[in-house]
């Protein structure tokens, strides 16, 4: 019984040492992950009843438009999982949002009312942002820390094991930040 154990610490040992050798994009086209961590699984996102201010998430892959209207001039495409932040909204089917800024200035634009919800579990963010804290070279505090504190958003999340593989600004691809270190609330504005 002592040999079965032994030799099953040893294979899931092995098995960990693989798949952190893996970079995100193998890790997305070889295990798609259905299921998302419970720190993901949670309660409604909007952070007021006043819906201006509010983060939430789209739902389905859709446009951001120049003006409220379907024939507008599309400004970008954005993903089920990003994250948006309402600026204004009117009681018909438009939001004016403004997307995670990736690049300086931050897109602003229309988007319609049916592509977006305010709970996690309707939509999985793929987006988040990160406050002074440590992001590493791979999903282990002992690796090399790539950014000490970092400040900012992380885009294209691949959740693993409690980590999460992602970019960060300024192009950083397969990086690694703890999973409960990332906030899918748009931080305050001073």
């Amino acid at each position: 019984m002592r040999r079965i154990k032994n030799n099953f610490i040893l294979v899931l040992g092995i098995s960990l040492i693989v798949i952190a050798g893996c970079t995100a994009k193998n890790i997305a086209q070889v295990t798609p992950d259905p299921m998302p961590s419970p720190e993901v699984k949670a309660t409604p996102i909007v952070k007021n009843e006043n819906i201006v201010n509010s983060t939430a998430i789209v739902l389905n892959n859709t446009s951001v438009k120049e003006q409220e209207s379907d024939m507008a001039n599309e400004i970008c495409q954005i993903y089920k999982g990003n994250l948006i932040k309402i600026l204004k909204h009117d009681a018909d089917k438009w939001y004016y949002v403004q997307l995670v800024c990736l690049s300086y200035p931050p897109v602003e634009g229309y988007i319609n009312k049916d592509d977006v919800v305010f709970d996690k579990e309707k939509s999985i963010p793929n987006q988040g942002f990160v406050s002074g804290k440590n992001v590493y070279t791979q999903p282990n505090s002992d690796s090399k820390i790539f950014r000490n504190n970092y400040n900012g958003p992380v885009d294209k999340i691949v959740r693993r094991n409690g980590w999460i593989c992602c970019s960060l600004i300024g192009g950083a691809d397969d990086v690694w930040v703890k999973e409960f270190d990332v906030e899918y609330l748009f931080p305050e504005q001073p």
